[in-house]
């Protein structure tokens, strides 16, 4: 029996319920859906191209301005290489080819944005995109193992009661 569910019936225990109710848990359908490669590079993709819509605009609009140009930066690149680690879960060195495709993507914007009326290119920019991306990255490859030492908790694990001896 998983430790979260022993707890949670001890908790029910406590409150002298008659039936044991099921404890929250992550069933396996449910983590798979979270950890699905497919899912995640969708919604990589859909970061990239807003990202590339907002640092191509000449005037971005300020609802997607958090306050310092920097945080703008740091924050995009960090959920982009979040999505980037969870689109390969089960691979280190296609993980670090999808955080180095997203430093070159921070790059590119920097030298395009050379030549579009009102912005500038700065170093001090994909300083931020990179620790955006080291941040993002230490985030999501701390969640992948957490999620791989986890056992799961099964539903049938949860109604059982507790162990006696003898």
């Amino acid at each position: 029996m998983c430790a979260s569910n022993r707890l949670w019936l001890h908790i029910n225990m406590a409150f002298a319920m008659k039936k044991p109710v099921s404890p929250p848990h992550l069933t396996q359908r449910a983590l798979s859906l979270v950890t699905d490669p497919s899912l995640w590079q969708v919604i990589g993709a859909v970061l990239m191209a807003v990202v590339g819509y907002l640092a191509f605009t000449p005037e971005p609009p300020p609802s997607a301005d958090l306050g310092w140009d920097k945080l703008n930066h740091s924050s995009a690149f960090a959920a982009m290489a979040f999505a980037a680690c969870f689109s390969f879960p089960r691979s280190l060195t296609r993980q670090c080819a999808g955080l180095a495709c997203v430093l070159a993507y921070g790059g590119l914007i920097e030298i395009v944005q050379l030549y579009i009326p009102g912005r500038t290119g700065e170093w001090a920019d994909l300083l931020a995109d990179a620790l955006g991306i080291g941040a993002g990255a230490a985030v999501a490859l701390f969640i992948l193992r957490w999620f791989a030492a986890k056992p799961v908790c099964h539903p049938a694990t949860a109604e059982q009661g507790p162990r006696r001896a003898g």
